[in-house]
């Protein structure tokens, strides 16, 4: 009986062990693939009640960053408004900026929260979202 017991517990040891290093070894966070862009730096500059300037620095080790897209939401608005960025001159490292204008029939009233974030593309098709 005790014979029995050994070699139950051994077959159960022998199919369990492999299976835990085969999860281990192929976790997703062992696979996942690490983004080529970096974000350097954002800011907003707010002149009111005139404008709000958006910027946005980053850096790629793939490729060439071509376009930001900045998704704008003012106030209550339940989805932002995409501005696309494109840049003058594709590069690895690079400057976007975007303009919105708050003034006149785009008036945004003292008080209004808006929200703002932006996603980059580059010329390997990577993209990388900058949380809001």
């Amino acid at each position: 009986m005790f014979v029995r017991s050994i070699r139950s517990l051994l077959i159960f040891a022998v199919c369990i062990c492999p299976g835990l290093l085969l999860l281990i070894a192929f976790s997703p966070r062992t696979l996942a693939a690490t983004n080529p862009i970096t974000v350097t730096s954002q800011t907003d500059n707010v002149t009111f009640p005139t404008s709000i300037d958006f910027q946005v620095s980053a850096t790629d080790t793939s490729g060439d960053i071509t376009k930001g897209i900045i998704f704008i939401k003012n106030g209550d608005t339940i989805y932002g408004t995409p501005h696309i960025v494109n840049a003058a001159t594709p590069a690895h490292t690079i400057t976007l900026h975007s303009y919105e204008d708050i003034s006149g029939s785009n008036f945004a009233s003292p008080g209004t929260q808006i929200t703002y974030y932006w996603q980059l593309q580059d010329t390997q098709g990577d993209t990388y979202t900058v949380a809001p």
